[in-house]
């Protein structure tokens, strides 16, 4: 028999060509074949990691900074790639954890820290009540005070509105929008007492940041002396506070 006839009796050469055919159709990945895009899909990691990674990216103020000089696009994901090789380190994460991972837990976990930053309430007293969210405290470096030479810079690029032609007094150099507070009409007038409290709130937040029973402390500290001011005032009448 010859070769021609050995491949149309289905011999070794039809297999050969059913192998060749073979390559031509996609991979069964369902047999556990690796697949190139999970290093874009987000897993679930511990709360631990989670921890560290907010650790990490707040050493890193480039990256959530809003005063900081803006960073190329290559610097970002440099700056994620450090976090990742740190984070590989201390822990043992199989596959290890990737840039692009990092990228959408950073980007979960901001979005949930200003939602939850708008829907803070106070008590009676005007104390923060802390929220359910665990990583709330782990994100307050958020919280940073603006740079007076960043806001100044952001303002020049901003475009001046002309004035009407009947007006002759300048025009005041546009700020950005209102907060939702600003417009309320029915809200108290700032004076040097309001602006007294607004002057402690970073600092006190930042105290309550790094040490809890310090906070507390200075809370009290507060209180009893706002409450012995208030006997005072009871039992020799009212101070002049005009």
């Amino acid at each position: 028999m010859d070769q021609w006839s050995q491949r149309s009796s289905g011999g070794p050469p039809n297999q050969m060509v059913s192998h060749l055919m073979s390559l031509d159709q996609p991979p069964n990945c369902n047999s556990g074949c690796p697949k190139d895009e999970a290093q874009y899909v987000m897993r679930q990691v511990t709360d631990t990691v989670r921890y560290a990674m907010c650790d990490a990216i707040a050493q890193r103020p480039s990256l959530w900074d809003p005063s900081r000089e803006k960073v190329t696009t290559e610097g970002r994901k440099s700056l994620f790639g450090e976090v990742a090789d740190l984070l590989n380190q201390q822990f043992v994460l199989q596959p290890p954890i990737t840039i692009e991972e990092i990228e959408k837990h950073w980007k979960n976990l901001k979005d949930t820290f200003v939602k939850t930053r708008r829907k803070l309430t106070y008590d009676q007293q005007g104390c923060l009540i802390p929220p359910k969210w665990k990583f709330f405290n782990a994100l307050m470096f958020l919280e940073v005070p603006i740079n007076p030479e960043y806001l100044m810079k952001k303002r020049m690029h901003v475009t001046p509105i002309l004035p009407h032609p009947q007006q002759s007094q300048p025009y005041e150099m546009y700020t950005g929008p209102a907060s939702k507070k600003e417009k309320i009409d029915d809200s108290p007038p700032s004076d040097e007492f309001m602006e007294f409290c607004r002057s402690l709130y970073l600092p006190l937040k930042e105290v309550g940041y790094k040490d809890r029973v310090h906070w507390l402390k200075i809370q009290k500290a507060i209180r009893d002396i706002v409450y012995e001011a208030q006997l005072e005032s009871v039992t020799k009448g009212p101070p002049d506070m005009r």
